[in-house]
């Protein structure tokens, strides 16, 4: 994994985390992912929740606990289009997924750039609904 590389060469580097989560994310490694979440400094009753979560439901009850905290953050005024998005995708809630993603989208949100090649969209990916999406931003077709 070349972020380990770049976390080996500056272990504080908040990208190598990122891409590092993101990567602990995709392969169900879930306590390495929370860890990563630590060193990006993210809230610790946000850490709390995953674990809560992770330790009673796995891999299901991590998303949930993350889709849960960022629901609640959004009754704030603050919401994570991007993690909503991402977070229903792997529950496999295609309406809410690509519901949040349409509002990145109207709120013309950069992280769409990435819908193509980020993993936690793959399921997403046949979808109809998805495919025109994608085609609105003027991404190409995914194959």
């Amino acid at each position: 994994m070349h972020a380990r590389t770049a976390l080996d060469i500056d272990p504080v580097a908040p990208d190598a985390w990122g891409f590092s989560l993101t990567a602990y994310e995709s392969s169900d490694r879930f306590d390495e992912a929370i860890e990563a979440r630590a060193q990006l400094a993210h809230p610790p009753e946000l850490l709390a929740a995953l674990r809560t979560g992770l330790a009673a439901a796995g891999a299901r009850g991590y998303w949930s606990a993350l889709r849960d905290y960022e629901l609640e953050r959004a009754k704030n005024g603050q919401p994570n289009a991007r993690t909503l998005s991402a977070t229903y995708a792997r529950l496999g809630d295609d309406a809410e997924a690509i519901g949040w993603a349409e509002r990145g989208f109207r709120d013309r949100e950069g992280w769409l750039v990435y819908l193509n090649v980020s993993p936690q969209f793959d399921g997403l990916r046949a979808n109809p609904r998805f495919k025109d999406l994608v085609a609105r931003i003027g991404l190409p077709a995914h194959d």
